[in-house]
């Protein structure tokens, strides 16, 4: 503990020393920590152990395996001291008869209200977690749960999460990491109030992956780019996007918003997973050629051996923008950002003009070969080099040289 988790002097060797490790620190007869100890323990694995570049890959295991460990806690050692539990089906539990509030170890119930906690945060059945939080708030008087319930960790004032004119309602809860947006007025400046209260949250550590709840009564509007996710965030930077005004500050937040290996969590899971500042990127870059640079940031920050849904807005930025020196070099950017394999029909359409060729063969001298081979891939797929037999033999010529460069 001492020196992989806070020293860092050491990496995490694999995932089988992670359970053991996790299953071992919640046996408090063995280790002799208190609830609060092991808090604290899980706190730090979570904010720095495991964003540390040599064990970030074991993230996401060690939250599954310390999930596993404090539900088993919860449901083996903490609930059968004040619930019986009926097993018809499935578990029941009411409280004891004799049940009273005095015979309850604060510690053990803390622990109980942060397995909550954690449960919702990393979506593991958070409904029920949500049922286990409001138990403990009604029938332990955990003031830490009817915290977390009403207005989050109490990290933030009730002025910094909290916003309400004429125009919008803004609200913000950092257990359930949700913005809760109201539109009232449907104008720039109500999309501009909710920007400001959402950047300014996330400047104060505000968690960094979250969800947009838009409350709006416009038409439901999203970015023209096929293959990405229509969620409640997906339609809030939609609307605000309407604004040209607004394009400025939309801008201002993807640099507040665009941490790498975060997410967006109203979207499941998987291919269409992307980190906070995506639909706002994706828009400006489709908007202007001005905000060309904060996608070339994004590209380079994002986490390429999980996301892939900007595959799609690159299909986008070619209908877009066709081929100019500017976008090519954006176009190419993508391609190189993830480890997707995806064949741009649009682009390859493009390149049967000469002009479009030349343009092509200057990007390609700015790479290295291995990644010449992959630009080359997405534009006419596997068997590209009988493509490039088929051109004018100068061309044939220099894209052969780069490649072999």
């Amino acid at each position: 503990i001492s020196t992989v988790i806070f020293n860092l002097e050491k990496r995490v060797t694999d995932s089988r020393e992670l359970s053991i490790f996790s299953g071992n620190l919640l046996n408090f007869k063995l280790m002799g920590y208190s609830p609060t100890r092991v808090i604290e323990i899980i706190e730090h694995c979570l904010h720095t152990t495991f964003k540390d570049l040599k064990n970030n890959k074991f993230r996401s295991d060690f939250e599954q395996s310390i999930l596993f460990v404090l539900k088993s806690w919860v449901n083996m050692e903490f609930k059968p001291l004040y619930f019986d539990i009926s097993t018809d089906f499935f578990k029941t539990y009411s409280l004891k008869a004799d049940f009273e509030h005095a015979t309850v170890n604060a510690e053990e119930l803390a622990l109980w209200v942060y397995t909550c906690y954690l449960r919702i945060k990393f979506k593991d059945y958070a409904s029920e977690a949500l049922n286990d939080l409001q138990l403990a708030s009604k029938d332990f008087n955990s003031a830490t749960a009817q915290q977390y319930l009403s207005v989050g960790t109490g990290t933030f004032t009730t002025a910094e999460s909290h916003y309400k004119d004429s125009d919008v309602i803004c609200s913000a809860n950092d257990v359930f990491a949700t913005f809760s947006i109201n539109i009232k007025n449907e104008c720039s400046e109500s999309y501009g109030k909710a920007l400001d209260f959402i950047i300014r949250l996330l400047q104060q550590d505000f968690p960094q992956e979250y969800a947009i709840k838009l409350s709006s009564k416009a038409a439901k509007l999203f970015l023209p780019i096929q293959g990405i996710a229509k969620s409640s965030t997906h339609r809030f930077f939609a609307n605000a996007l309407q604004y040209p005004e607004l394009h400025d500050k939309l801008a201002q937040y993807a640099d507040v918003a665009m941490k790498e290996f975060t997410w967006y969590t109203d979207v499941e899971a998987g291919e269409k997973s992307c980190m906070p500042g995506s639909y706002a990127v994706f828009g400006l870059a489709l908007a202007s050629e001005r905000f060309f640079p904060l996608s070339h940031r994004y590209f380079e920050l994002l986490d390429d051996e999980h996301q892939m849904v900007h595959k799609y807005f690159i299909s986008s930025l070619i209908d877009r923008y066709g081929l100019t020196k500017n976008a090519l070099a954006l176009i190419c950017a993508g391609i190189l950002s993830a480890q997707f394999e995806m064949t741009y029909k649009n682009l390859a359409t493009l390149l049967e003009q000469d002009a479009h060729l030349s343009l092509l063969l200057e990007e390609l001298k700015k790479h290295q070969q291995n990644d010449v081979k992959e630009i080359l891939f997405s534009i006419w797929g596997r068997n590209y080099n009988k493509t490039i037999d088929k051109l004018h033999p100068e061309q044939q010529a220099q894209i052969r040289q780069i490649i072999k460069k």
